[in-house]
């Protein structure tokens, strides 16, 4: 019966704490500036999502009340 190799896991050869891998403070900038624009976006879609939620369960409160008025 034959052995089945396992799979092993590459290693990372960079070590995180190593200073010739630091985001210059340009970068780190960016990133705030790109993130508080993506945080900034998702909060208005957000909001759109949930006023358009609203206006669906009000009509959907008017086909009801509709229906419970006629029957």
């Amino acid at each position: 019966m034959a052995k089945k190799k396992k799979a092993s896991a590459r290693k990372c050869s960079i070590n995180v704490l190593d200073n010739k891998f630091a985001v210059p403070n340009s970068y780190k900038e960016i990133l705030a500036s790109i993130s508080s624009k993506i945080k900034a976006a998702q909060t208005r879609a957000m909001s759109a999502i949930n006023h358009e939620l609203i206006e669906v369960y009000r009509d959907i409160g008017k086909i009801i009340y509709e229906q419970q008025k006629e029957g």
